[in-house]
């Protein structure tokens, strides 16, 4: 059986019921899938190794660990269902270290973001408000559904974190003040997998709209 697939068959059976699955199988078919040709059993670790440092000059540091992290992930899962019984070729390879952000919003700069978010929709005004006052990952907001919501409290019960444990936190009066207009808001109304803003580049700047 090649890597490709084997991709499929991964992809179906496990990336399929992940929360970050559209990320995931976007890593997979860009990094993994230019291995797609060579069978499971013949992957060196050689082969590996200059896959992955190939990436890094191209992508950054981040990409490439993130790659070496699916590979080994799909090895791991190809003999736990009996499809592989050789020695994970993604394992043991050390990873670029990762960079710390250093850049956040100053605060001479935050009256200057609130006007340009001001300016927006307000279902992206909120979104990025809810960012801003919560601390939230992208992901957590996108995907706030009004199940999680106690408004009457002011807090927002997510059902999962990135640690995979679920979490209450308290809303600030600013967006308790949004959230019981629905047209005011990001919450998706059918959509189960939340809003998705995309970013673009308009007139000299970035601006968000709805897809």
């Amino acid at each position: 059986m090649t890597i490709g697939e084997f991709l499929v068959i991964y992809e179906r059976n496990h990336v399929a019921f992940l929360k970050s699955r559209r990320n995931t199988s976007q890593r997979l078919q860009k990094y993994v899938g230019q291995l797609a040709a060579i069978h499971l059993s013949d992957l060196t670790k050689l082969q590996v190794l200059d896959w992955f440092h190939a990436i890094e000059p191209a992508k950054g540091g981040s990409a490439a660990n993130h790659a070496i992290e699916d590979l080994h992930s799909m090895y791991t899962k190809a003999n736990d269902w009996d499809l592989y019984d050789g020695k994970n070729p993604a394992a043991r390879v050390k990873k670029f270290p990762k960079q710390s952000r250093e850049r956040f919003v100053l605060a001479h700069e935050m009256p200057w973001l609130l006007k340009v978010l001001a300016d927006e929709m307000p279902r992206i005004e909120t979104y990025f408000l809810c960012l801003l006052l919560t601390g939230a990952r992208r992901d957590e907001a996108r995907l706030m559904k009004w199940t999680h919501l106690d408004l009457d409290h002011a807090l927002w019960h997510k059902p999962t974190t990135k640690t995979g444990v679920p979490h209450t936190i308290p809303l600030p009066p600013q967006l308790v003040s949004r959230f019981p207009y629905r047209n005011r808001c990001f919450l998706p109304r059918r959509s189960p997998e939340g809003y998705r803003p995309r970013c673009i580049k308009q007139s000299g700047r970035a601006s968000y709209h709805e897809p």
